[in-house]
């Protein structure tokens, strides 16, 4: 009696299953993309931010780097420096996307890159203490700048009320 699938058959079935979807695991393992959202956010990534993206995806720039060899590297566009802790910022003025990577101590702590409808988190070793350590110098640094802004322009507006 013959089989209804003879070996061969099954065999040829099973590879042009197998094959493609092996093909497929390849593929995301080489670009680090996982799922329908890693896609779409790689490719607003490489549309819309600033090319340090490529480095954080794929491993050149991590936690625990030196901060100045990634300045020195990068070239961002604003460094900021509050306290205890480094902010590299790849976008200018306003942006509604871009890429930030947060140093603590002179060394990389964190990486993001941003838009209005997604994020990526590249890596966070920041604690929440730390992040409040941030906010804490950011406020140090930005307060009294701000306060003395405001108090020149409400100068500027009782003189012209005058």
């Amino acid at each position: 009696m013959r089989r209804f699938f003879p070996k061969r058959w099954f065999v040829l079935s099973a590879a042009l299953v197998l094959l493609p979807l092996l093909a497929l695991v390849a593929c995301a393992w080489q670009f680090r993309i996982w799922s329908w959202r890693d896609l779409q956010v790689y490719r607003m990534m490489s549309r819309e931010c600033h090319p340090v993206w490529r480095d954080l995806h794929w491993g050149r720039i991590r936690s625990g780097q030196d901060v100045e060899e990634v300045i020195a590297a990068t070239n961002p566009v604003r460094v900021e420096r509050y306290g205890e802790f480094v902010r590299l910022n790849y976008q200018e003025g306003l942006c509604f996307t871009g890429v930030t990577i947060t140093a603590k101590d002179g060394r990389l702590a964190s990486a993001a890159a941003w838009s209005c409808t997604w994020d990526r988190v590249f890596f966070n070793e920041l604690t929440e203490e730390d992040w409040k350590a941030y906010s804490d110098a950011y406020e140090a640094h930005w307060g009294p700048i701000r306060k003395q802004r405001e108090e020149a322009e409400r100068v500027a507006a009782d003189r012209a009320g005058d």
